[in-house]
């Protein structure tokens, strides 16, 4: 079974890369991104796991669902 690791963030550049350094080992990660101005998007595209994912945020539930619509997955916070 395939796990994708799924991450909501918005402007979280100060702590995403540690983030995403900790999931190297998934062959998907999936950055939900709601906004971000502070160049969390310029990050999270450097690693070639990554697959950045923009929308609106509509509570936590409703946006990892949607992030991760048809994959097993396991949650992960930036922070």
């Amino acid at each position: 079974m395939n796990v994708s690791a799924v991450m909501i963030v918005k402007n979280g550049a100060r702590t995403i890369q540690r983030s995403l350094e900790s999931l190297k080992q998934f062959d998907d990660v999936i950055v939900y991104d709601n906004g971000s101005t502070d160049g969390t998007q310029a990050i999270a595209a450097q690693y070639p796991n990554v697959r950045l994912i923009e929308g609106e945020f509509n509570g936590f539930g409703p946006t990892k669902n949607r992030a991760a619509f048809g994959h097993q997955i396991c949650h992960h916070r930036h922070d």
